[in-house]
């Protein structure tokens, strides 16, 4: 026979654990959340260190044995990326498709095929959006992405609006329902989560995080990841997570930040639409590989055209890259080439000093500049390669390389002691055999591969 709720004495059937750690039946747990904010508003001292509530009840501080407890596997809705029984964060600059993303990470939910500890096991999601209109925006955003309609439930609240942390409890309310009906939930997304918070500023650490954290106990207790949609501004801050909109709790609070950028390679620039999903901040692991995509646009009868986005696969662009200079996303890959080639002009040097000289003249990051070389070296303009214990990487024009000026021609690794200013670089048809494929150097295999104890991310790496 079931053990009875200690509060009604009715059967427990479905247990939830309280803050108390006791063992009560649905609504008394939801009661008993409710008693519990409550009571604990207004403490007052008592003569043995513990404190009263305003109801008189005490208030116990207990000491627990880190033995005891039974540890917890941290699980994930998105490996690596998104914590199951947390929070997260999702923030970009306005008008570059977080929503859409949103969306697509909610349908693929709602279908089972979302890579982590839920793939294959279809979930709902829950939706707050204060900005696209949900009927039409949101529902065809869904659509087109492939989203069991029937799993998506639209947060609103009747005679008013939804405001948090103060409807946290009827959320959760909700939330018991669903598990009741045997359709869980595993996604809260709330876009923007400014639009919700009811605090008097924004920019208080305090208050935020007052804010946030009923929401991270709900993420905890109802075994969903909750993730707040927030804005990044366009300043020149080094950090990405010092961009955040607000208070800095927006960066700090959650477990995991992801931050949905512009490509700064995306040839079409402002105007492209070529995104990249990057992993700015984790407490619970290692950091993702970041994901490139791209918004497409989609029809979807009932409501119009849509945008949806298309999540294309691991790149190598870096938090780093997120936050470079304006000068560095106007420079052209061509002035970096030309940079890279005026570099080694005088011959051979080593790949860290040259990706130092020409990312600090160009106003590049250093991974720009191992990306060009890469270029290069696929165009057969460009050598790498790696000598030494430990192993180091060193970049030198290939023989065959001739430039554009008509009085400098590179005929071996030196070439002429004080050679123009060229616009660039070209290489001669056919060249030699000798020329290394960019791809055995890439991925470190073949007879360039490192050695095993260097340390070095590939030749591009100094």
């Amino acid at each position: 026979m079931a053990r009875p709720c200690p509060d009604c004495q009715e059967p427990l059937g479905g247990r939830h654990k309280g803050i108390d750690g006791t063992q009560r039946c649905f609504p008394c747990h939801m009661k008993h959340l409710g008693r519990v904010e409550a009571t604990t508003a207004v403490p007052a001292a008592n003569g043995n260190g513990n404190a009263t509530t305003s109801t008189g009840a005490e208030r116990v501080v207990k000491l627990i044995r880190a033995s005891t407890i039974t540890p917890e596997r941290v699980e994930w809705l998105w490996t690596d990326r998104l914590p199951l029984h947390d929070l997260a964060v999702l923030a970009g600059e306005p008008g570059l498709g977080k929503s859409t993303m949103t969306t697509e990470l909610a349908a693929r939910v709602t279908r089972g095929e979302l890579e982590g500890k839920l793939s294959g096991d279809p979930r709902s999601v829950l939706i707050a959006s204060a900005e696209d209109h949900f009927n039409s925006v949101v529902w065809g955003r869904l659509k087109a992405a492939g989203a069991d309609l029937d799993r998506i439930h639209h947060v609103v609240v009747q005679n008013g609006d939804l405001t948090l942390p103060g409807d946290v409890n009827a959320i959760r309310w909700r939330l018991g329902e669903l598990r009741g009906m045997k359709e869980p939930a595993a996604l809260v997304s709330i876009d923007p989560i400014a639009s919700y918070l009811s605090v008097q500023d924004g920019n208080s650490a305090v208050q935020v995080r007052q804010a946030l954290t009923p929401l991270a106990a709900m993420a905890q207790e109802e075994h969903v990841c909750v993730l707040p949609v927030t804005h990044v501004n366009k300043g020149t801050a080094t950090k990405l997570l010092d961009r955040l909109n607000g208070s800095g709790q927006f960066g700090a609070a959650p477990r995991s930040v992801l931050v949905f950028i512009r490509d700064p390679d995306d040839p079409d620039g402002e105007r492209g639409y070529q995104r990249v999903i990057v992993h700015a901040k984790t407490n619970n692991g290692r950091y993702a590989e970041s994901q490139a995509a791209h918004i497409a646009v989609a029809d979807v009868p009932e409501v119009g055209t849509v945008s949806r986005l298309v999540i294309d696969g691991d790149t190598d662009l870096t938090p780093e890259d997120a936050t470079r200079g304006r000068s560095d996303r106007e420079s052209s890959a061509a002035d970096v080439e030309e940079r890279i080639g005026l570099a080694l002009q005088a011959g051979e040097r080593p790949a860290l000093e040259v990706k130092e000289e020409v990312a600090e003249k160009c106003s590049a990051s250093a991974r720009t500049v191992e990306r060009a070389a890469g270029r290069m070296e696929e165009r057969g303009e460009l050598e790498a390669v790696k000598r030494g214990f430990p192993a180091r990487a060193f970049w030198r024009l290939h023989s065959s390389v001739t430039h554009s000026s008509d009085t400098a021609v590179a005929t071996g690794p030196v070439a002429t002691a004080n050679p123009p200013q060229t616009k660039g670089l070209r290489a001669v048809p056919n060249p030699s055999s000798d020329t290394r494929s960019r791809l055995s150097l890439l991925d470190g295999s073949g007879p360039y591969a490192p050695d095993q104890n260097d340390d070095q991310e590939g030749p591009y790496a100094g």
